[in-house]
């Protein structure tokens, strides 16, 4: 690629992510400092996003703030765009493997650079985690794992408190409404920083 087109692309997305700022709108519910007992409680935001397009780069975005060691539970209908926003957070993770939906698999795995790997959970088909639950109570204790939980009802029990809860609801008009809710003092800081 030559250093124009590169610099062509470079400019399409900075266009891109501007436009993208100016449609998605963004309503914080209420914040909350720590209580007396250094409990934090949810902190719930809204985003709308107008395109699958837009719901990629809120999942970059997403992405490029974790570190490893982090929980997000995802919620939604079939179709409502787990599996996309999911696709988002790995390239924002800069992983380079493209991201396939776990339904069937019930898991994936990918590695990212520095070690850090994102977790892809999916547990539609079962009622019963049985064996599951512990791999997935292993990865959500591994400091450099990203885990992504998807229909987690049935392992609801293994999450951590500090889970990032995101709610994807498909409107009318085909836009997506996501309500994140912050469980915990890191998974705040990663919705504040969303938000910024």
């Amino acid at each position: 690629m030559s250093g124009g087109a590169a610099a062509g692309l470079l400019t399409g997305r900075k266009v891109l992510l501007c436009h993208i700022r100016l449609l998605v709108q963004v309503i914080c519910v209420q914040v909350y400092p720590a209580n007396q007992n250094g409990i934090i409680p949810n902190m719930t935001s809204e985003i709308i996003v107008q395109t699958a397009e837009e719901l990629i780069e809120l999942g970059v975005t997403l992405g490029s703030l974790l570190r490893g060691g982090e929980t997000i539970e995802l919620v939604g209908d079939i179709g409502a765009g787990k599996t996309t926003l999911t696709k988002g957070l790995a390239r924002g993770m800069e992983i380079a493997e493209e991201v396939q939906s776990p339904t069937f698999t019930l898991s994936r795995v990918y590695d990212a650079p520095n070690g850090r790997r994102l977790a892809h959970y999916d547990f539609y088909r079962l009622n019963n985690a049985g064996i599951m639950q512990a791999e997935l109570a292993e990865a959500v204790q591994d400091a450099q794992t990203v885990t992504v939980i998807e229909w987690a009802a049935v392992v609801g029990d293994v999450l951590p408190d500090d889970t990032l809860r995101i709610a994807i609801r498909v409107q009318a008009d085909d836009t997506r409404r996501l309500e994140l809710e912050a469980g915990g003092k890191c998974s705040k800081h990663i919705v504040q920083e969303l938000m910024k």
